[in-house]
C-alpha cells in the first residue's frame, strides 16, 4: 500500500526551512536583548544578525554538498559539436536542511553561453544510505507506540490461546485463527530499519536548464525527495498495513455448543470475557497503526523535513550532454568547464566561478572566425588599392590625350 496523494516537496520543506529561521530569529532576539547594556540608546535600535546579507552567508556556507569534487568534460567533434559533462562526489555528511535544494551546476566561458543548447535529459544517480530510526524521530516514536503495544497485545493472546487449549473445553469447540500472522506482523516492525536499509539508489533523468549567461544546472531536489519518501512511505506504510490486516484476521472463539457441557457454563463464561478483554486490546492496536498511516499519508507526520535533514545520501553523480553550435565564432580553442553539487537554485556566477572542480577541453582545430574578418579587411584593402591604381591610370591616360 502506498501513498497517493500529490505531495510538493519543495513547497513543504521551504514552509519548514521558513518555520526554523523564525524560530532561530526569536531565540537570537531574545538573547540579544538580555545582553545588550542598558545603557544603549533605544532610539533607531536594530537586532543586528537579522540583514538579509547574514541569511544569505549562512547559507552560503552550505552550498558545496560534495566532497572531494570530480568534474569531466570532452568534446566529441561533429556538427554541432557535442561536450559531454559530469559532476560527481561522496555527499558531505553534516548536510543540513538550511535549503533543501540539490541542484548540479556547470559553468562555461560566457564566450559560449549564445552556442550551447541541451541534448536531452542529464542522468542522475544518488546512493541511498541506510536509514535509521534514528534519522527519522518522529516517526521512530510514533513506530515505537505501535511496537510497544503489539508487543503486549500478542503477549495477551499467547497467553489466552494457552489458558483456552489447557482448559476442559474440548478444542473443536475452540476457533483460534490468525495467531502466528500477528506474531509476524510484529516481527516487521521489529525488523523495519533492516528493510528501510535496503533501499535501492535514485536514478532518474532530468532536465537540463540553460541560462543566458552559460550557467548549465539540472534541478534534481522534487526527484529526490519524492523518491525517499515515497521509498520510505512504501516500506513504513506496508509494515503497518500488515499490522492492521492481522488484527482485523485475528479470531478468538468458544463455540456456542461449549455451553451445553454440564458444569462448563461458568468456565465458558470467564473464558469469553478473558477472550473479549483481549481481542478489545489487539483492537486498540489495529486503530493506533491505522491512525499512524493516515498521518502518513496526509503530512501531519513530516517526513519530508526529517528526510531532508538526515544524512541519507551517499556518492551522488550527474551527467549529461550539451550540443555546442560554433565554438569558433569566439575564437575558442580550449575550454575550463567549473562544477559542483549545491544546496541552493539560486546562486550567482561569482560563486561559482570561485569553485575549485574543473576539467579543461579542448575544441577540433578550425579557422577562427575573426581569421576570416581579417582575411576579408585585406582583401578589401587590396581591391580598394587595385581600384586607386586603376583610377590614376586612367587619370594619366586622360592627361596624355589632352596634350596630344
Amino acid at each position: 500500500m502506498s501513498s497517493k496523494r500529490k505531495f510538493d516537496y519543495k513547497k513543504k520543506m521551504n514552509a519548514s526551512r521558513g518555520k526554523n529561521l523564525r524560530r532561530a530569529a526569536a531565540i537570537a532576539a531574545t538573547t540579544l536583548l538580555v545582553t545588550v547594556p542598558i545603557n544603549n540608546t533605544l532610539a533607531g535600535f536594530s537586532l543586528p544578525g537579522f540583514e538579509a546579507s547574514t541569511v544569505q552567508a549562512a547559507s552560503l556556507a552550505q552550498v558545496n554538498l560534495l566532497q572531494n569534487t570530480t568534474v569531466t568534460a570532452n568534446v566529441v567533434d561533429g556538427k554541432p559539436f557535442q561536450l559531454n559533462l559530469g559532476v560527481s562526489g561522496k555527499a558531505l555528511a553534516n548536510i543540513q536542511a538550511v535549503n533543501p535544494d540539490r541542484v548540479a551546476v556547470f559553468q562555461v566561458p560566457a564566450e559560449l553561453a549564445g552556442d550551447i543548447q541541451a541534448n536531452g535529459p542529464a542522468n542522475v544517480s544518488v546512493e541511498i544510505l541506510p536509514i535509521t530510526m534514528q534519522d527519522l524521530p518522529a516517526l521512530g516514536g510514533a513506530l515505537n507506540d505501535v511496537t510497544g503495544a503489539l508487543t503486549g497485545a500478542v503477549s495477551q493472546v499467547l497467553k489466552t490461546v494457552d489458558q483456552l487449549q489447557s482448559s476442559i473445553i474440548p478444542k473443536e469447540l475452540l476457533t483460534i485463527k490468525g495467531v502466528s500472522e500477528l506474531s509476524k506482523a510484529l516481527d516487521g516492525l521489529n525488523n523495519l530499519e533492516a528493510a528501510l536499509a535496503d533501499l535501492l539508489q535514485y536514478n532518474d533523468q532530468v532536465e537540463v536548464n540553460i541560462s543566458p549567461d552559460g550557467v548549465i544546472t539540472v534541478d534534481f531536489t522534487e526527484g529526490l525527495g519524492k523518491h525517499l519518501e515515497t521509498a520510505v512511505n512504501d516500506v513504513v506504510i506496508q509494515t503497518l498495513q500488515n499490522v492492521i490486516d492481522a488484527v482485523n484476521a485475528l479470531e478468538i472463539k468458544i463455540l456456542p455448543a461449549a455451553e451445553s457441557i454440564p458444569l462448563v457454563g461458568t468456565i465458558v463464561k470467564t473464558l469469553n470475557q478473558v477472550i473479549n478483554s483481549t481481542l478489545s486490546l489487539v483492537t486498540g492496536v489495529g486503530q493506533l497503526a491505522t491512525n499512524l498511516v493516515k498521518n502518513i499519508t496526509d503530512g501531519t507526520l513530516d517526513l519530508v523535513s526529517e528526510l531532508a535533514q538526515a544524512s541519507v545520501l551517499g556518492k551522488i553523480s550527474v551527467d549529461l550532454s550539451v550540443n555546442v553550435s560554433n565554438p569558433t565564432n569566439a575564437c575558442v580553442k580550449s575550454s575550463e568547464i567549473k562544477g559542483a553539487i549545491v544546496g541552493d537554485s539560486v546562486i550567482d556566477v561569482q560563486l561559482l566561478s570561485s569553485l575549485e572542480a574543473s576539467d579543461t577541453v579542448t575544441f577540433p582545430d578550425q579557422e577562427c572566425d575573426s581569421d576570416s574578418d581579417s582575411d576579408a579587411d585585406a582583401d578589401a584593402d587590396a581591391d580598394s588599392d587595385s581600384d586607386a591604381d586603376a583610377d590614376a591610370d586612367a587619370d594619366a591616360d586622360a592627361d596624355a590625350d589632352a596634350d596630344a
